[in-house]
């Protein structure tokens, strides 16, 4: 993703023109990849990569 569109995403949030349920929904698609990527692996995998 590109900086000017990060930029853009992030001023129409912050100055109200995206609705919150937009917003929600953003947040638990971030939160789903990031369980999948944390949930990869043995646990042994999955300790080497929080020490």
């Amino acid at each position: 993703m590109s900086f000017h569109l990060v930029n853009t995403a992030l001023d129409a949030i912050e100055n109200g023109y995206l609705p919150d349920a937009a917003i929600r929904y953003g947040i638990r698609r971030l939160l789903k990849q990031r369980l999948q990527l944390e949930s990869r692996g043995t646990c042994e995998e999955q300790q080497e990569r929080f020490e």
